[in-house]
């Protein structure tokens, strides 16, 4: 997702996407231990949309 995007959402919003990217990235992770991914740069794509949720939850506290 892009930023603009994240910042129009709520907190409670944000957390439910945070968790959701989180477990598909369990997952991810865990499928291309067992076998290789076609493409393991989906991987980095849910790595940094996690930080990217995780910044913008952080800029709501502040």
């Amino acid at each position: 997702m892009k930023i603009n995007e994240l910042k129009n959402l709520s907190i409670e919003e944000l957390k439910h996407q945070l968790k959701m990217k989180q477990d598909n990235y369990q997952k991810l992770k865990f499928d291309n231990a067992i076998s290789k991914l076609k493409n393991p740069l989906i991987i980095n794509n849910f790595r940094k949309d996690i930080a990217r949720i995780k910044t913008i939850i952080k800029s709501f506290k502040i």
